[in-house]
């Protein structure tokens, strides 16, 4: 009797360490699956950096380079997003980081960034940039030209409409572009 029991007992604790095997067995492969997910997701991800530092930065920063210097009437020669993402710009033959330069040229080399990816994104061309004061750290003559260059970007069609907001009493008269004032 005392044996049968020993030996029902042992039967139970091996069916209970069973099922905590099956378990752990179970959670083990959910984990496996997940490290799977994991390097794939890895894989994928440093596949896409490769291809933006291959592909999209040099287009990016030829087009932004082309565009500062237009707004900045090339006070500002050259832009540089570098593969960790920080943007240096080059004024009087020097790069340098872009929170050393001035507050409308910081602006301009972040405008000309911007609309250089919606360019490099959509093959040149895209329906409508919307800024909200972009002229605000700008003195006229700096507005003006970034303005300039804006119409310049809508009449050879590679911006399809620029809306613009500005605080300005008197906006600056640029060719191609048209004014509400809702004061």
């Amino acid at each position: 009797d005392k044996v049968c029991n020993n030996y029902e007992v042992a039967g139970r604790i091996f069916e209970q360490r069973q099922a905590e095997r099956n378990l752990w067995q179970e959670k083990l492969t959910e984990l496996s699956a997940a490290i799977d997910d994991y390097t794939l997701a890895v894989k994928g991800l440093k596949a896409a950096k490769n291809d933006i530092k291959n592909h999209l930065l040099p287009s990016l920063n030829t087009a932004a380079s082309h565009l500062a210097s237009l707004m900045s009437e090339g006070v500002i020669s050259s832009v540089l997003m570098l593969d960790d993402f920080s943007i240096k710009a080059m004024k009087a033959d020097r790069y340098r980081p872009v929170e050393t330069f001035s507050g409308s040229e910081a602006s301009i080399i972040n405008l000309a960034l911007r609309i250089a990816l919606g360019q490099v994104l959509t093959h040149s061309v895209f329906s409508v940039l919307i800024g909200d004061e972009i002229d605000a750290s700008m003195d006229s003559a700096r507005t003006a030209a970034v303005w300039t260059s804006l119409a310049r970007l809508v009449e050879a069609n590679k911006i399809k409409q620029v809306i613009l907001v500005s605080h300005e009493s008197e906006p600056i008269q640029v060719a191609g572009l048209n004014y509400v004032n809702f004061a």
